[in-house]
């Protein structure tokens, strides 16, 4: 943990006057805080000039351009004199706009080892290379292992790069930095900057490398790893170590750079090391590669490796089918995982598949066609599910009951909830599925997870069809939570969810309160926003599968009910759960990310709101037909507000030309949009009857 910002520059002013030496050792690590106020860091630079330590001081404060914002330096605050000593040819606004991160070197001489750390940048759009700034400039030895860790980031992961900056953080009389072991950890430091990425806490890496990307063995292995065993959380080093004795979990040999990458990856999420060596024999074994694909690191399934066992499972697929089909289904949920999988068969494969004679090919072609439906619903791609339901419906005469129940729910979620087709009458074979469930299922405890989820559907399509249906609803919900009884208990969770939706379409905020604080396991008298939000960071924090549905359906909550006279949140609070939202944006974090940013203009922030209403919009834009018609919500927010610009208009304009000539969404749902007379009107008309356009879950 780093120290309070005045507490550490306090004990910096004192020791440079008491003990220079140990003053010395300080500034030789990186800034761990904002600079201090000009005044107080006047007084430091005298007092380290009277100390001849200025030069190690200058290296000690351009090391703040590493720290994360808000507490990088800004141009202005940092010394001239620092600059014009170290990067004289950079202009402060330069230096500001490049990416940076402290990178430490375990160095070694003989039988001792240390930490020396460097400050690496990068310049986007400067051309030059590797350019090194201060003395001691590290040896020849270490210089070509910086240049062959460049040329390795460019040959082997499509780098293209632009200017880097290196500086060491050392006083000009120390003893330069020697061999070819840095060669690593700058490799793996570029790639980090080209992410903008930190490097992460108490990871350390050492070890040589080709052009080619390969790690190569290092001298002063063991005295490395003794002098940071007992405080590192891991340390990398090449596969063909040269000591075979070190059987230390938290050692992670690696064959080439793009395998320490992945591994620099997961450390960087906190995965613990043995885990990441876990995920390393999957990559070995496609069948239990496919058994924990739903839990990999994303950044283990995009590595050179990753792709490499998807191309041979990709090979063999008809031999897989069975697994791949279950597997597509496990990550329904997560669009970038069901992407890498759901276009390894064609619907011509499939159905050749099934005609084949005896086993079960049949059974799991048709697991594949409800896998493929159900990925493609959570992305509102629907023209991406009528192929395959029409294959799931020609399959029907050789379904089992079980198989026709589950295409008979996914069908109806694909055709009505996904073109915006919302009516109360449910198809007939939605109706004959039910029928079937409940006579296979009589009694009061029925413990049916098929049942149950077929009468949750039935509540979101009454939920779809406005606040007169709210009965229907909750009538549905109870059948629902019975069916599911106490074996599929978890299940049952998502029923708030349902309830709490349309208690929000019927403006009965009180009572949405109330099934939200037992939907988020909250006392009664614990649902003041400021808690609630809190509660929402908390549980985002170690998600589950509910958790992206309680937190969209709690924002909606706030979006609406926190006012003028009502309890509110402060902007430092929003922006709390704001930094719990996840990179990727799927269904139903678009609409999340809308409501936080309503929430946001409530509250005086408007900046906030803009750049959340910005995020939600490329989201929904980069979704199928049902999300990209979601882009209104933000849209009309912004237009309410006099945010719009040039852009949104036209993107409004494409929005709704997409509606017009989608053959999958429901025209007459979007008529009075499409018959508007500009964008102007559109918006206004979405804002002032969000309900009607986007009812229930849809907003």
């Amino acid at each position: 943990m780093s120290l309070p910002a005045t507490a550490h520059w306090q004990e910096l002013a004192v020791l440079l006057h008491r003990t220079p030496l140990i003053a010395a050792r300080r500034l030789r690590a990186p800034c761990p805080v904002a600079l201090p106020p000009e005044p107080f860091l006047a007084h430091l630079l005298a007092t380290a000039h009277q100390k001849g330590l200025a030069d190690l001081f200058y290296r000690h404060l351009l090391t703040a351009l590493a720290l994360p914002s808000p507490h990088k330096s800004q141009p202005d605050q940092l010394p001239h004199a620092a600059i014009q000593a170290l990067f004289p040819e950079h202009a402060p606004a330069t230096l500001y706009r490049g990416h940076w991160l402290c990178l430490p070197i375990l160095t070694c001489q003989e039988s001792t080892s240390s930490i020396t750390w460097f400050l690496l940048g990068s310049l986007p759009g400067e051309e030059g290379g590797l350019i090194l700034s201060g003395h001691p400039i590290p040896e020849r030895s270490s210089r070509v292992a910086m240049q062959t860790a460049l040329e390795a980031v460019r040959r082997c992961c499509g780098h293209t790069g632009g200017e880097y900056l290196v500086m060491a953080v050392q006083h000009p009389d120390d003893p330069p930095v020697t061999g070819g072991s840095l060669a690593l950890p700058f490799a793996l430091g570029m790639l980090l900057l080209d992410r903008q990425s930190p490097w992460p806490e108490l990871v350390f890496a050492s070890g040589g490398l080709t052009a080619d990307g390969d790690l190569q063995a290092i001298d002063g292995e063991t005295v490395k790893y003794l002098h940071v065993h007992k405080r590192m959380h891991a340390l990398i080093l090449p596969e063909n170590g040269l000591i075979n004795g070190l059987q230390e979990t938290k050692v992670l040999r690696c064959a080439d750079l793009d395998q320490a990458f992945f591994v620099l990856s997961c450390l960087q999420d906190r995965l613990d090391p043995q885990a990441i060596n876990w995920y390393r024999v999957c990559l070995g074994n496609p069948q239990l590669f496919l058994e924990q694909f739903h839990i990999l690191p994303l950044p283990l399934l995009t590595s050179r490796e990753g792709r490499s066992v998807l191309s041979r499972i990709a090979t063999q697929r008809h031999i897989f089918l069975h697994k791949l089909s279950i597997c597509l289904a496990g990550c329904r949920d997560d669009p970038q995982r069901s992407a890498m999988l759901a276009d390894l068969f064609t619907p011509e494969e499939i159905l050749a598949i099934a005609h084949q004679a005896g086993g079960d090919e049949g059974f799991h072609a048709h697991q594949w066609c409800v896998a493929r439906i159900t990925s493609a619903n959570r992305r509102g791609a629907v023209a991406a599910t009528r192929v395959w339901i029409k294959l799931a419906d020609t399959l029907h005469p050789r379904l089992t009951e079980e198989e026709f129940v589950e295409s008979a729910n996914h069908g109806l979620i694909a055709t009505r909830f996904n073109r915006y087709d919302f009516r109360p009458e449910l198809p007939e074979d939605f109706h004959r599925a039910l029928a079937m469930e409940e006579k296979t299922h009589p009694g009061a405890t029925r413990n049916s997870r098929p049942l149950g989820a077929l009468y949750g559907t039935m509540a979101q399509n009454y939920g779809f069809c406005g606040p007169q249906w709210r009965q229907h609803l909750e009538e549905s919900v109870e059948k629902a939570a019975v069916a599911f009884g106490r074996k599929h208990h978890r299940d049952r969770l998502r029923l708030f969810a349902y309830r709490i939706y349309g208690l929000l379409d019927a403006e009965l905020y009180g009572e949405a309160s109330d099934l939200l604080d037992q939907y988020l396991g909250l006392t009664a008298a614990a649902g003041h926003p400021r808690h609630l939000i809190t509660t929402l960071c908390q549980i985002n924090q170690q998600p589950s599968e509910h958790t992206p549905f309680q937190t969209a359906v709690a924002c909606r909550l706030l979006a609406e009910t926190v006012g003028p006279g009502a309890p509110a949140p402060t902007v430092v609070d929003l922006q709390e759960i704001v930094n719990a939202i996840p990179a990727a944006l799927h269904h139903p974090w678009q609409l999340t990310t809308c409501n936080l940013g309503r929430l946001a203009l409530t509250l005086g922030a408007p900046a906030l709101a803009r750049q959340l209403l910005a995020r939600a919009l490329r989201a929904c834009l980069q979704g199928g037909e049902t999300m990209q018609a979601m882009a209104l919500l933000p849209l009309a927010i912004l237009h309410h507000h006099g945010l719009i610009e040039a852009e949104h208009t036209a993107i409004c304009s494409r929005t709704l030309e997409m509606i017009a000539n989608s053959p999958q969404l429901n025209q007459q749902h979007f008529r009075p949009l499409l018959q508007a007379s500009g964008p102007d009107e559109v918006l206004a008309e979405v804002q002032r009857h969000r309900g009607r356009y986007f009812p229930f879950s849809y907003r």
